[in-house]
Formats: structure tokens, sequence, C-alpha cells
């Protein structure tokens, strides 16, 4: 039986963790696009053949309407700002979780993924987020995670948030 072709994109997409994820889980998709404003993110998604294009610019910068609705949307928009090890906003990118809104709300995708720090999840951009996802989607779920539940040599915690109007579970360690 053919399994139908999961179409997925990335905004901040750091080295397309999803891609190689669907690659270890033989999933049949086509990644259709990765967006990503650092030049050495970008070289070595492309020299790994993770997507079908990548656009090397300011999430800012793009024409959202330009790009194709995707199954799956991920985004993990940068975290410097909220994190305790991090810079604090200096370069104003707190907001850039709103792009990633911009996009779902232009091309509605099934399901909807962000990533953050744990600390995302006190911060009122975190609340905006869910008021926003819950007015576009049925089901939206959120969590903080332990990464090295899962098998990760480092322990992180982070913020998932998952949207959609079927339902969905998020992982719990040990599935």
């Amino acid at each position: 039986m053919n399994e139908p072709v999961i179409n997925v994109g990335s905004m901040f997409s750091g080295m397309c963790a999803e891609a190689h994820a669907l690659k270890a889980l033989n999933a049949n998709f086509n990644h259709l696009f990765a967006i990503d404003h650092d030049k050495f993110v970008c070289d070595f998604i492309r020299q790994n053949k993770l997507t079908q294009r990548i656009l090397h610019q300011d999430a800012r910068s793009i024409d959202l309407a330009t790009l194709p609705r995707v199954d799956v949307f991920l985004a993990s928009p940068s975290c410097q700002c909220f994190s305790s090890l991090g810079h604090q906003d200096k370069n104003n990118r707190a907001d850039l979780y709103k792009m990633a809104l911009e996009y779902t709300r232009l091309k509605r995708p099934k399901i909807f993924v962000l990533e953050n720090v744990a600390a995302f999840a006190k911060a009122p951009q975190f609340r905006h987020l869910i008021e926003w996802l819950q007015k576009l989607y049925r089901v939206v779920k959120h969590e903080i995670l332990n990464s090295a539940c899962f098998g990760s040599i480092q322990a992180r915690k982070r913020l998932i948030v998952v949207a959609s109007d079927a339902d969905v579970a998020l992982p719990t360690p040990g599935e």
C-alpha cells in the first residue's frame, strides 16, 4: 500500500532536524522549503540535500504568499531573547514567531509545530501565539519536554507547541 506523501516546510530551519527524523522513519515526504538567515546552516542543508528550496534570508523579508502550502509546518524561531544564556533581545528577535503565525494564517498547514526554549512559555509572546493558534485550529497543545528523555545525549528542556484540526498527542518519554 502506498503511503501518502507528506509535504513539509520549515522556517528558522536550523539543520532541518525534521528531515533527518522523517528519513530515519522511512516516511514518504517532500521537504518543500527551508528558511534560515544563517549562511552556514543553509550550506549544511544544501550539502545534505534536505529540501527542495532553500531561502537564505531573514524571514521578515520573504513574501510568504509565494511559498507553497505544506501539510506540516515547523518553526524554531530565535530563542536567544528568551534563553537564560541568551542575548535578551539585543537584535529585536522576540517577535520572529509572528512570521510563522503569518505563514500559518495564509497557508493553513494541516499541522503546525513550534519549538523553542522552555522560558518562551512564560513570555507574553507565548500567550499571543496560543491565542492565535486557537483561532486557527481546533486542537492546540504544548508541553515542555526534556530531550534526554528521548534518547538525546543532551539534557535540554524545550517547549513544543502543536496545532491541528485533528487530535494530536505530544510524545511522552519511552514512547
